[in-house]
């Protein structure tokens, strides 16, 4: 099962996030999943306008918590090459989402926190449900903002 589904209706691309167990949360599969999906998105010539939404009631609750846990078994070096790397692959679809051709629509619910504000204000439009919340949860703890949000 992918992290994000990719279909074409009406000459629209719907990438929706696809983890609705974890909140959405931002692991690696997802990461590569939207970097390939975006880019699919941007360069379809069928394609004229992208929207993204979520499976499940919340659209994304900002990076999964039990993989930063994980690295942290790794050396420090090691570390901080697997987090550059990480880093530059999610800014991708942030790039790709912000600088294609086509509007991008974020259709947004429940929890919209860290990378998922990040995805979201990418976008050309939003569309809120009432019962979205919005949060920078690493300001919260201290840390500038991820995803291309400061």
């Amino acid at each position: 099962m992918t992290t994000v589904s990719y279909e074409v209706r009406d000459h629209v691309a719907i990438l929706t996030l696809n983890r609705p167990q974890s909140l959405n949360s931002l692991d690696l599969e997802m990461i590569e999943d939207l970097r390939q999906t975006t880019a699919r998105a941007a360069f379809a010539p069928e394609v004229r306008a992208v929207l993204l939404c979520a499976a499940g009631s919340h659209f994304m609750a900002g990076g999964d918590l039990r993989w930063f846990r994980e690295q942290l078994a790794l050396p420090a070096a090691d570390r901080q090459k697997r987090f550059e790397r990480v880093i530059a692959d999610v800014h991708s679809s942030i790039l790709t989402l912000k600088s294609m051709p086509k509007p991008a629509i974020a259709a947004v619910n429940g929890a919209v926190a860290g990378f998922g504000m990040s995805l979201m204000m990418a976008c050309d439009l939003v569309v809120a449900a009432e019962d979205a919340y919005f949060t920078l949860a690493y300001s919260n703890i201290a840390l500038s903002p991820d995803g291309g949000a400061t």
